[in-house]
């Protein structure tokens, strides 16, 4: 049962550290903007920070409703295949 307890401790530093990391994100980026480096990179010693853009796109419910349907087609059908994998959670 010790890993178990070892898991979930390191499971909650985890948490605890991406909630203080996101609450820094926005002034870092803010910085890595000022500096104005043509390539967007900041590089420090004890590591590199690059920013750069990811461009996502939101579809309309018209679409995300027909994919649905084509998904649910291809199941009944057997044209989709299943793929089970093992996933581990913790609350």
């Amino acid at each position: 049962m010790e890993i178990f307890k070892e898991y979930a401790d390191l499971k909650n530093q985890a948490k605890e550290l991406e909630k203080r990391m996101n609450l820094m994100k926005p002034e870092i980026i803010r910085q890595v903007k000022e500096m104005q480096s043509e390539d967007n990179l900041i590089k420090t010693s004890f590591g590199t920070f690059k920013l750069s853009e990811r461009i996502t796109w939101v579809y309309s419910d018209k679409l995300k409703a027909q994919i649905a349907k084509d998904q649910e087609k291809e199941i009944a059908k057997g044209v989709a295949e299943k793929k089970i994998s093992d996933v581990l959670t913790y609350k």
